[in-house]
């Protein structure tokens, strides 16, 4: 068994690559595909289905565009 020492030190070297294994999958698209419509209906209740949907692309488009990559350092920081 890995010391949890090695353990932390491999999962924090691997954390971008999963990151990046994550943001190239197509599950990841179908997922905010799925949450976000939810997320808005949450937020805002009960809206028309057109106007949830485009918001929907909306908001998915900014985020996949705009893709803020945390540097390592910052990972480390939100997990440690």
């Amino acid at each position: 068994m890995l010391s949890n020492k090695t353990l932390t030190n491999l999962s924090q070297a691997l954390l971008p690559e999963v990151i990046d294994y994550i943001e190239g999958s197509d599950s990841y698209v179908d997922l905010l595909m799925e949450l976000i419509p939810n997320a808005i209906e949450e937020k805002l209740g009960s809206i028309d289905e057109e106007v949830k949907m485009e918001l929907s692309m909306m908001l998915m488009d900014s985020m996949i565009l705009s893709k803020v990559k945390l540097s390592y350092k910052e990972v480390k920081s939100i997990t440690t």
